[in-house]
């Protein structure tokens, strides 16, 4: 078991999302370069109306989101929260201080992401 450190230590991950017959919350199995598990991420703060939009439509993708990234022993490291209609998530750590944020690329294909840190400066991305 790894360390919250060491989750965010790592210079990649592998985010595997379980697969479920209906799906009303995101859940997603974090690993490292070996396919170990070493953390996870969990839609937490999950409004009725959010599930109830997840069965019936595709229409949750413009609702809130709040999702939390914990390491391999459960505990939080960090806190992502995308707002209303917005295609860009904000990140924190879980006493709420910013360090960055994930925003979406508008382009044709595979889904891109553009990740900065606080001061807007691009440090990465995530290919979907």
């Amino acid at each position: 078991m790894q360390s919250s450190d060491g989750l965010l230590a790592q210079p990649a991950l592998v985010i595997n999302q379980k697969m479920k017959l209906f799906e009303l919350r995101n859940e997603f199995a974090i690993l490292d370069g070996n396919g170990e598990r070493i953390g996870s991420v969990t839609q937490v703060n999950q409004s009725l109306l959010t599930k109830l939009l997840r069965i019936f439509s595709d229409a949750d993708v413009m609702l809130p989101v709040t999702l939390e990234v914990s390491d391999a022993a459960g505990a939080p490291v960090l806190n992502i929260r995308k707002p209303w209609f917005r295609i860009t998530a904000q990140v924190s750590r879980p006493d709420g201080q910013p360090i960055g944020e994930v925003s979406k690329r508008i382009r044709v294909g595979k889904a891109r992401f553009a990740m900065r840190d606080a001061a807007g400066i691009e440090v990465g991305s995530v290919i979907a």
